[in-house]
């Protein structure tokens, strides 16, 4: 898409973004599991993401939602979105701030 094209752009050309994320950014410090989350929370996936597997994030919240300290957590599924769309996308940042004004 036209979006991603944009994105990959930027952000890998760009010198101070490239630099950062090339350079100073690791993965596996920034993973975030369940039990670290607030009890009061929501977690937005786009479908179509295409840095984070938000299909394997999904199953895995959906399993800890199940669970008796399964918590608060609400989680908004984002169909046909991509990574960080949800910027571009009204009815998405809608539907986030309906949820946050209910909390």
């Amino acid at each position: 898409s036209l979006f991603m094209l944009l994105c990959s752009h930027f952000v890998r050309r760009e010198l101070f973004t490239a630099n950062v994320l090339m350079r100073n950014f690791y993965w596996y410090h920034n993973v975030l599991w369940r039990d670290e989350l607030p009890e009061k929370c929501i977690i937005a996936l786009s479908s179509n993401d295409d840095i984070v597997n938000a299909y394997a994030v999904r199953r895995y919240l959906e399993q800890h939602q199940r669970s008796p300290t399964g918590g608060g957590c609400q989680l908004l599924w984002l169909e046909g979105l991509f990574h960080g769309e949800v910027m571009l996308s009204r009815s998405a940042q809608l539907q986030i701030m309906e949820l946050l004004s209910a909390m």
